[in-house]
């Protein structure tokens, strides 16, 4: 068997005591160096994410700085082309809150005059067209509606309508004539759906689902414009639809719908 005897340290040899003095010296310098890396480590990483931070804030301040640049020049291009189109031209008003303002060269037809509502156009005793639109509005509430042209038996009106009026007739029609559903028709659009181009190349789309629109629902049983002798009156206009009534859609928050 063996007995494991620790003796005092005044019963220690010299040499042993030397030896132990000099252990515990080293163990405690192991002890500070560890602590002392540590201690490093810690603060390194303190100015690292000190740095990092910095960076990205620098980084934003930049972008801000360079989206109010831009932001600036974009305002100042669309004052100048503002100024451009509005020459001569009558802008909304009260007493004529429908004045368009898009009368500029650089889109094509957008207050072109409509062969299909002028006299002699064609045959068709009704007739639509879809020459123009118009921002209505400010900030958050600004919004396009298009105007549409009607002419009937020798007598024409204008209503302004939104793209939103436009998709709840499309719905309504297909419900109501199945015949319609396979009319062309401009999708909706959830981003850069107030894109002035946009809303262009939707005008004539329009157009010309409201033209086929009329043409297919004249030769639909039950429809309202499918008259024998093909003498379509205002009234038959209205039952088929209040989307071309003047005055429906006119009285909300924004003049018209």
């Amino acid at each position: 068997m063996l007995v494991s005897l620790t003796l005092p340290i005044s019963l220690l040899s010299p040499h042993r005591l030397t030896l132990l003095c000099f252990s515990r010296r080293i163990n405690a310098l192991v002890e500070a160096e560890v602590k002392r890396r540590c201690f490093d480590e810690t603060v390194r990483r303190a100015k690292a994410l000190k740095r990092s931070r910095e960076r990205e804030r620098r980084t934003r301040e930049q972008e801000m700085s360079r989206l109010k640049r831009a932001h600036e020049i974009e305002i100042q291009r669309l004052k100048q082309q503002l100024v451009s189109r509005t020459a001569g031209t009558a802008l909304p008003t009260k007493a004529n809150p429908y004045a368009t303002i898009h009368n500029s060269d650089s889109l094509t037809s957008l207050r072109r005059p409509s062969a299909d509502v002028v006299a002699g156009g064609n045959d068709l005793p009704l007739r639509v067209a879809v020459p123009a639109f118009v921002l209505r509005g400010h900030g958050a509430d600004a919004h396009y509606e298009y105007e549409v042209q009607v002419a009937l038996r020798g007598e024409s009106w204008v209503v302004y309508r939104r793209y939103s009026r436009f998709r709840e007739l499309r719905q309504r029609m297909v419900a109501a004539y199945s015949v319609t559903a396979g009319i062309p028709f401009p999708p909706k659009r959830w981003f850069r759906n107030r894109s002035e181009w946009v809303v262009a190349q939707r005008r004539e789309q329009l157009e010309g689902y409201l033209r086929r629109l009329v043409e297919v629902c004249g030769a639909a049983p039950g429809c309202p414009l499918n008259v024998a002798d093909g003498r379509v009156v205002k009234h038959s206009l209205w039952e088929f639809s209040s989307f071309f009534k003047k005055g429906v859609f006119e009285t909300t928050k924004h003049g018209t719908g």
